[in-house]
């Protein structure tokens, strides 16, 4: 079991970084959670989240816009000032509050011997671009499977970059066997 599987679920969440707390709908937390982390060079905290199926995603999303509507800073943004009166409504909404010492559910951070470092960093690198990820296959989160290719006997991982280099390669080699193909009929 993974362990953020209690963020595998759809429903409205409340995430805080540097500038102020957003309130957002998703059909998987911790997809979204990583998709946002991604785009965002401050460490997001989820504070909480209201589970909620798929089909009642935008009503309860406008129901937290609407009630926290005096302090939008831009569309899903809000100003941390609500915090306190966050967790009344999170509470109020039968959500579930994830504390400070609750790190089991905001754990994104690993200790190394250099300090923490987003999980993100353990991700195996691309045996050819050492400096780049290996590509994943599918949904990002904590089952992730990566992009392998056979390499001198071995499978050994590869970045987007030379998946694309390896794609276009196939396609020249396709349009040269064209080519001589039909050179060779026309003779």
């Amino acid at each position: 079991m993974s362990m953020f599987s209690e963020l595998n679920i759809s429903g409205i969440y409340f995430i805080e970084d540097a500038g102020g707390i957003k309130i957002g709908s998703a059909g998987n937390i911790e997809t979204r959670r990583t998709d946002l982390q991604t785009a965002n060079s401050y460490r997001l905290k989820i504070l909480g989240f209201i589970k909620c199926d798929k089909g009642n995603l935008l009503k309860e999303e406008r129901l937290a816009h609407d009630y926290f509507a005096e302090n939008r800073i831009h569309l899903e943004w809000f100003d941390k000032h609500i915090k306190k009166e966050l967790k009344k409504y999170i509470k109020g909404r039968q959500g579930i509050l994830i504390e400070e010492d609750n790190k089991k559910l905001d754990n994104n951070l690993i200790a190394t011997l250099y300090g923490e470092k987003p999980i993100t960093s353990m991700r195996p690198r691309c045996n050819f671009y050492t400096h780049l990820p290996a590509a994943i296959l599918g949904k990002r989160g904590t089952n992730e499977r990566y992009r392998t290719i056979s390499y001198k006997g071995k499978r050994v991982y590869i970045s987007c970059r030379k998946w694309e280099q390896l794609l276009n390669i196939k396609k020249e080699y396709r349009e040269y066997l064209v080519g001589n193909t039909r050179r060779q009929w026309t003779q």
